[in-house]
């Protein structure tokens, strides 16, 4: 099968925006109206480059002396103008002008196809109505609770956090098109940051609860880390929907992010000396119906203090002989 050579149109991100097909090589590019391959680009001379068959059985590209030169792009490296001809390779790019190039043959190999899929249920529109409404029943809830002798401060409170997370998830989706030409992802962003921030309200009081249900001591510290394992994996999503980087730096960015959000709003938590006045107590009433470990009765409580007292009491003596 004869070998055949291709020039694609680089965009952003890497993408290919128009694929030309060449004929019998060489091939010349330019601006020039007699160019086999004609580039609108104000930048780009007349007859700018020159694909040619090489000593070696290749292809090689030559620039034609043009004043803005043409540059090797090379991924991890700093773009190289060459000096008159260089080979073509597969992993390379070609920048003249403002155009970005890429020389492909037919025997290049192709990445298969992408598995055809349906949308998951966290880009559907209807799930981030969903999640919407169920922030704000949360927001009306909490509020409540917090305002309920001041009905304008309740009603206050709920517009300002439904503003700001519909602006974070604007900023995602604008961020989305902007970096990767991607649109109708605005549900997918609605859906992560509403369960984002539904379950890192909810750490808390949940902890909360548990402690109180097995009669345990506070744990600020565990709810901090839970928070920002919770942060971490919502940038996460909203990194892969939003960028193009790899899992790995997709992995760094969130991690480090989330650490910082979770340090700077936490400091008072990790920070408390542990002193009886710095402790933290559990200071919300819950029914007892929600006990699942019974604590002490009265009685027992009493007569626990009473050996306690009894105890110091035979250690002052024994200190006071001594």
């Amino acid at each position: 099968m004869e070998k055949r050579y291709y020039v694609e149109i680089i965009g952003r991100n890497d993408a290919v925006i128009a694929r030309h097909p060449m004929g019998e090589l060489p091939c010349r590019i330019g601006r020039g109206s007699d160019m086999d391959l004609i580039l609108d680009d104000p930048h780009v001379a007349p007859a700018h480059l020159l694909l040619r068959e090489s000593a070696e059985g290749g292809v090689e590209v030559v620039d034609l002396g043009s004043q803005n030169g043409t540059f090797r792009i090379i991924p991890g490296k700093k773009a190289e103008r060459i000096g008159n001809a260089a080979p073509v390779n597969a992993d390379v790019n070609w920048r003249i002008g403002q155009t970005t190039l890429h020389v492909r043959s037919s025997t290049d190999p192709v990445e298969p196809e992408t598995l055809l899929t349906k949308d998951g249920w966290s880009r559907r529109p209807l799930m981030a109505c969903f999640m919407f409404a169920l922030y704000f029943f949360y927001l009306c809830c909490e509020d409540w609770l917090v305002h309920w002798e001041n009905p304008k401060g309740i009603t206050q409170s709920i517009v300002i956090d439904i503003a700001l997370l519909y602006a974070w998830v604007v900023c995602w989706s604008l961020a989305t098109r902007l970096i990767t030409g991607t649109v109708f992802l605005h549900a997918a962003h609605a859906v992560t940051a509403g369960l984002m921030f539904l379950i890192g309200f909810c750490v808390k009081p949940l902890f909360s609860l548990f402690s109180f249900a097995f009669g345990l001591p506070e744990l600020p510290i565990v709810a901090v880390i839970v928070n920002g394992l919770v942060i971490a994996a919502g940038l996460y999503v909203h990194l892969r929907l939003a960028t193009r980087l790899k899992k790995p730096m997709r992995l760094a960015f969130a991690s480090l992010i989330a650490c910082v959000l979770v340090l700077t709003n936490n400091i008072d938590e990790l920070t408390r000396e542990d002193k009886p006045e710095s402790k933290r107590y559990n200071t919300e009433l819950m029914p007892p119906a929600l006990l699942i470990v019974p604590g002490a009765t009265l009685g027992e409580l009493i007569e626990d203090a009473r050996q306690l007292k009894k105890r110091v009491d035979e250690a002052r003596k024994t200190e006071g002989k001594e």
